[in-house]
């Protein structure tokens, strides 16, 4: 803080309020649910071979940028030989340690 009470330039004070954390992380695991749900339905719908389709319990978010994507449409098209090489939890935690993002894994595994 600078004499006047104003924070120092580049500098932002933050005030954590863990009741807010906790109703930010409920109402986002609540909409998360509600997507799954109504996404599962309409895929259902497509074609009769997604009639059996349904999401896994556990999530995480990630974006790529646009140079990227060919890359990841070939790693979905091949992941079920890929996870016969490192289980999917194993390589979960590789990504999340490769960019320093903690992890509680009461609110990732089943």
């Amino acid at each position: 803080m600078n004499q006047l009470g104003e924070p120092d330039a580049g500098k932002l004070p933050v005030r954590f309020d863990e009741r807010r954390l906790e109703t930010g992380l409920r109402l986002l695991r609540q909409s998360w649910t509600l997507l799954k749900t109504g996404s599962s339905k309409w895929l259902k719908t497509k074609a009769a071979h997604l009639s059996n389709f349904h999401w896994q319990s556990g999530y995480g978010i990630f974006s790529i940028s646009p140079s990227h994507r060919l890359a990841l449409e070939s790693f979905i098209t091949n992941q079920a030989e890929h996870h016969r090489l490192i289980t999917f939890q194993d390589e979960y935690r590789q990504l999340l340690r490769k960019y320093d993002v903690e992890c509680d894994a009461r609110y990732v595994w089943d």
